[in-house]
């Protein structure tokens, strides 16, 4: 994820400058010569529309745009809900990530690792609108252990997550499945936002098979 922002520090760390920057390194990298699809990277503005095009044909990359409300919210569509957003950078995914994470190929491929990106996107937007939460465990009235990383909305999905996990943290101590269900009902402890920087998703450090942001 490569973003530009004055205000926000988003995605992924880079050195990237501009756009421009991003697509020359894309297309040194994916072998994509600028006179070979007929662009001018000295005019980029009027070219780096149809430089997108064609990286597209080789890795999925999608456009991000911020919406910067009550709550700062990322997607990749320009406009939602009647707002213009601000164009704030790309995520994408290399062959080398590709090949590890799909089965597919071809058409296929691209197309579930565009769909991957787009819940990627969904998620971190989540992540900096403050949809972050942990829950705590305490036995005989003292902390036995506090599990964070949830991100998302707050619903029976995201409770059924927390259930499994302390499924996991609880195994061996004498506690029974159902009880670990009476703990996430109705009468389940208060949810707490988690604000750690340690929930952040990031490309580079999460293992394939989890997340790839």
């Amino acid at each position: 994820m490569v973003c530009w922002h004055e205000k926000y520090n988003l995605g992924d760390k880079h050195e990237f400058k501009s756009e421009k920057e991003l697509f020359e390194h894309l297309m040194k990298k994916l072998n994509i010569k600028p006179e070979e699809i007929g662009v001018d990277m000295d005019d980029f503005e009027n070219s780096k529309n149809r430089i997108l095009d064609e990286l597209k044909k080789h890795i999925p990359i999608i456009p991000l745009y911020l919406y910067d409300g009550k709550f700062p919210e990322m997607t990749n569509g320009e406009e939602h809900l009647g707002a213009k957003g601000e164009f704030v950078g790309y995520l994408f995914m290399d062959e080398e990530q590709m090949e590890k994470m799909f089965r597919s190929s071809g058409e296929e491929r691209m197309s579930d690792a565009v769909w991957y990106l787009i819940e990627d996107t969904d998620l971190y937007s989540h992540y900096i609108s403050g949809n972050n939460f942990l829950y705590e465990l305490f036995k005989d009235g003292e902390h036995f252990c506090e599990v964070s990383g949830f991100i998302g909305q707050m619903n029976e999905e995201m409770l059924h997550d927390m259930e499994m996990s302390a499924e996991d943290f609880l195994m061996g101590e004498k506690v029974t499945a159902e009880e670990v269900t009476d703990m996430f009902g109705v009468d389940a402890p208060q949810i707490i936002e988690d604000k750690s920087q340690e929930s952040v998703p990031n490309l580079e450090s999460v293992e394939y098979e989890e997340l790839e942001m």
